[in-house]
């Protein structure tokens, strides 16, 4: 992912074009499933550490966004769950060095996913 963090690359086109044509195949395989067994599913997007502290998403962000509306799937972009304003640092949410969330990271994914499970039903 970094060359489409830091050079902006739209996929599927850059370094993963193969990646991206198996995340495709993928989200329609979670469209056909949720269609078998009766869910409603949503593609959670988990924005990088880079992303959230620069507040602004990569390309590859709006890529999957699009594919998923195409494919009737909705999609969360998890940067909203972190602070826009940049106000807040993102060590807050974030572990240093690592992806993983810290346990207010935790808390604000959550809370912005059941705000938005909830005002789909």
């Amino acid at each position: 992912t970094f060359s489409y963090i830091t050079e902006n690359k739209m996929p599927p086109e850059g370094p993963g074009k193969k990646g991206w044509n198996f995340i495709e195949a993928q989200l329609r395989f979670f469209r056909e499933m949720a269609e078998k067994h009766h869910f409603e599913p949503v593609l959670l997007i988990m924005p990088t550490p880079e992303e959230i502290m620069r507040g602004n998403a990569a390309p590859y962000i709006h890529y999957l966004e699009k594919r998923c509306q195409v494919l009737g799937i909705p999609a969360l972009n998890l940067e909203n769950a972190f602070d826009p304003s940049g106000e807040i640092k993102a060590s807050k949410f974030l572990i240093p060095y690592d992806y993983h969330l810290t346990p207010e990271g935790n808390h604000r994914v959550a809370r912005l996913l059941f705000e938005t499970l909830k005002s789909s039903q």
